[in-house]
């Protein structure tokens, strides 16, 4: 799997899927975070490299279900032992969405297959 190639897949099925962003409410938005930290621990059965996902704000939640995502997009980050606030996945306003441009290796990898699980279910 190359980053590149595969994350423009990931965003052009993306915008198949949803075509109008404030259709993903925080149910769906919930379900990729329990995907994401899903593919986190398999990740680490194989490698040294252990992420987890940071909650969701209360406030970024509340602003959500009454705005919608076009309002203001969303960062959804995640953490480890040794960083926090760092970029998961990231929704703009605008409708694109972008992964993981911190990562080095194969560490993009559970990003982008759990994005992927989340756009099949």
């Amino acid at each position: 799997m190359e980053f590149n190639s595969e994350a423009n897949e990931l965003r052009r099925l993306f915008k198949e899927k949803y075509p109008d962003i404030n259709v993903i409410d925080q149910c769906k938005l919930h379900k990729l975070i329990y995907l994401l930290d899903e593919e986190f621990v398999e990740h680490a059965k194989n490698s040294e490299f252990q992420i987890f996902m940071e909650p969701m704000n209360n406030l970024v939640a509340k602003m959500i279900r009454k705005k919608g995502l076009s309002y203001k997009g969303l960062d959804l980050k995640c953490c480890s032992f040794y960083f926090s606030g760092r970029q998961a996945v990231t929704f703009t306003k605008e409708g694109e969405v972008y992964f993981c441009g911190w990562t080095g290796g194969n560490n993009y990898i559970p990003f982008l297959k759990a994005f992927r699980r989340w756009l099949e279910n």
